[in-house]
């Protein structure tokens, strides 16, 4: 922990994403990419200016989870553990294998299954965002309140 905020180690190369004022990935003094947004996922990770490591390059990294847990939503069976399970429109896939329910992107972020949808959020990052009840081809079942999507470890 650092700053109060988790620490984050890449056991293969040493590299670490902390928060000191902002997120950086790279190792003490030797930043590679940072990000001004206080969400650690999801976020727009861009080159370091300061302190820089010369081998810096674009694209900057995109920073998903492995998992996230819906809680609180109307509908109890659309809450649980969701695990990475791939890519949708180049944003992370996220399946509950409990229930099979789906979270994916696709010009906004849904929770469902295809074309039965229970959940929305139309910000950037599904993680923290404002969810709403679906109301475009919405499973009847579909209950207020909109559920929490959060990063868990």
């Amino acid at each position: 922990e650092y700053s109060g905020r988790p620490v984050f180690t890449c056991s293969a190369s040493g590299f670490q994403l902390w928060h000191n004022g902002q997120w950086r990935i790279g190792k003490t003094n030797d930043y590679y990419y940072v990000c001004n947004e206080d969400d650690i996922v999801g976020g727009m990770y861009e080159l370091a200016s300061f302190q820089a490591n010369p081998a810096t390059a674009e694209p900057a990294p995109e920073v998903w989870p492995t998992k996230v847990a819906v809680t609180g939503a109307g509908c109890d069976s659309v809450n649980g553990v969701y695990e990475l399970d791939g890519e949708w429109s180049s944003k992370p896939m996220y399946t509950c294998k409990a229930s099979g329910f789906i979270i994916w992107y696709n010009h906004e972020w849904r929770i469902g299954k295809t074309n039965d949808y229970y959940y929305m959020c139309k910000e950037r990052s599904a993680l923290g965002g404002s969810w709403e009840v679906a109301t475009f081809q919405a499973n009847p079942e579909t209950t207020a309140p909109a559920p929490s999507v959060l990063m868990t470890l």
